[in-house]
């Protein structure tokens, strides 16, 4: 079995594409990508519902959670 993946991701304009490689960074790295002034948080959210960015990857073989809890003002 090949090392070598691609995937592709295609949506209609406003799909949502951008958002989910914004999500995956700050999962990541916990960090937006640069030049990205972007809000985490829908202004429909109750201000009580805490804003989480989960994500599940195998790495090497093994499964990790990653799990971040933005701050908020």
């Amino acid at each position: 079995m090949s090392a070598d993946v691609l995937f592709l991701l295609h949506g209609d304009t406003g799909a949502g594409k951008s958002t989910l490689f914004v999500a995956v960074c700050l999962a990541l790295y916990g960090l937006l990508p640069h030049e990205r002034n972007m809000r985490l948080r829908s202004d429909h959210a109750a201000a009580d519902l805490l804003t989480v960015v989960s994500l599940g990857l195998t790495l090497a073989g093994k499964c990790l959670q990653i799990r971040r809890i933005p701050a908020r003002k």
